[in-house]
């Protein structure tokens, strides 16, 4: 006796939508037995949940909040009433139950992150006479297409320093100043951030050597409660500068892999910011030099000047902590910037024509949830479960 549920998409293989888009799916039903059905029925559901623990014995804590964007069930078939208690009896074979759903338009972005998530399902159930209710569930990825092109910032150069000074002997030692500049702050990923930087050690201790790394935070919230996680995606190095050097990063690429946009726009429990961060590693007295410069990631790319026209601004639905600097004499945290004459803008072309469309890879930077894919009348096995990763935009380079 064999009976299996599945579920398959029609219009987009690769289960990839934008909110707004309609999604055409096909619940499939096999059985080698006849079987009394009371009905076959499909559920799209999409939601946000995020769910931590502080604490530990007596002192823990549990963090955790819902957000539902939709759940719908929708009738693929049912018996009539007063048809054999409600039953109608299904010969063997294979039945197919086509089915559409329009998504909302306005939907935040697909996103595994451990703490919390934005999952999209597809769900069936066939009710069988006697109680049994087989079951089978289909994920798939949403994209809010967050237009670069939108946001005035992401065109902007930004640039950041910071400067340590030490003690030797009671003594004072010369600064250490680490710089780095970018040409723009918006990006999608497929492109290099190009990297401009210099590390000047006027000290009298070794720099052991400088990172510069891609990092996306992702803040958790839940009735009140934040925790954050932190998550290098990129990044490359410079060896060690010793005393009275300098070291100069000239247009060195920092790639941007498959990762979720800034914000998780729509999404009011989970929050996503980028930095480029600079880590320079110190010997001696000297602490550590840290920052973050923060830059956007978006899914549809900045347009060449002369294919620009002003869009409506972009207005996020909740209000952004982090306020980028279009004067580049006022920059977070409130570093000085006195030091910038070495630093000269690096002018980057993207490297596909504006209008390109897009490939759609799994993201490296987001967990793989293991999801149940159905139930049969047999024991559960590996192959009723999928690992789900969200695909995002990516753009490739022209070879």
């Amino acid at each position: 006796m064999v009976v299996n549920l599945s579920i398959s998409l029609l219009n987009n293989p690769s289960a990839v939508f934008s909110p707004g888009q309609t999604v055409q799916a096909c619940v499939k039903f096999h059985s080698t037995i006849p079987n009394r059905v009371k009905g076959v029925y499909a559920k799209f559901k999409g939601e946000s949940h995020t769910s931590w623990s502080t604490g530990s014995g007596d002192n823990k804590q549990s963090h955790s909040q819902t957000e539902q964007y939709f759940k719908t069930e929708i009738p693929l078939f049912q018996a009539a009433e007063g048809a054999d208690g409600n039953y109608v009896e299904m010969d063997p074979g294979n039945y197919d139950f086509p089915v559409n759903f329009v998504l909302p338009p306005l939907l935040p972005s697909s996103f595994e992150g451990g703490t919390g998530y934005v999952r999209y399902l597809i769900k069936a159930k066939v009710k069988i006479k006697g109680g049994t209710v087989y079951r089978v569930q289909h994920p798939f990825t949403v994209i809010y297409m967050l237009d670069l092109n939108t946001i005035p910032e992401a065109r902007m150069p930004t640039q950041m320093q910071d400067t340590k000074t030490g003690c030797c002997w009671c003594c004072e030692t010369g600064p250490v100043t680490c710089m780095i500049r970018l040409d723009k702050q918006g990006y999608v990923p497929g492109e290099s951030i190009f990297i401009n930087a210099e590390v000047t050690n006027n000290g009298t201790s070794s720099i052991r050597n400088t990172n510069i790394s891609l990092r996306m935070t992702t803040e958790f919230r839940a009735h009140g409660s934040t925790t954050k996680h932190h998550k290098v995606i990129s990044t490359i190095s410079h060896p060690a500068v010793g005393p009275g050097h300098s070291d100069v990063w000239s247009g060195e690429q920092l790639a941007v892999l498959p990762t979720p946009p800034s914000y998780l726009y729509g999404c009011s429990i989970i929050d996503i910011q980028y930095t480029c961060q600079l880590a320079a590693d110190m010997e001696g007295s000297l602490m550590d030099i840290n920052f973050d410069l923060p830059i956007i990631i978006g899914t549809i790319p900045l347009r060449p000047e002369g294919l620009f026209q002003s869009p409506a601004p972009f207005q996020p639905g909740q209000p952004l902590e982090t306020t980028w600097g279009s004067n580049p004499d006022q920059q977070p945290g409130n570093i000085p910037m006195n030091n910038m004459a070495s630093a000269q803008p690096i002018t980057s072309q993207p490297p596909y024509p504006a209008d390109a469309p897009p490939s759609y890879e799994e993201c490296m930077t987001t967990d793989r949830v293991r999801i149940m894919r159905q139930n049969s009348n047999s024991a559960d096995t590996e192959d009723h479960f999928t690992n789900f990763t969200p695909s995002y935009p990516y753009y490739k380079q022209k070879s």
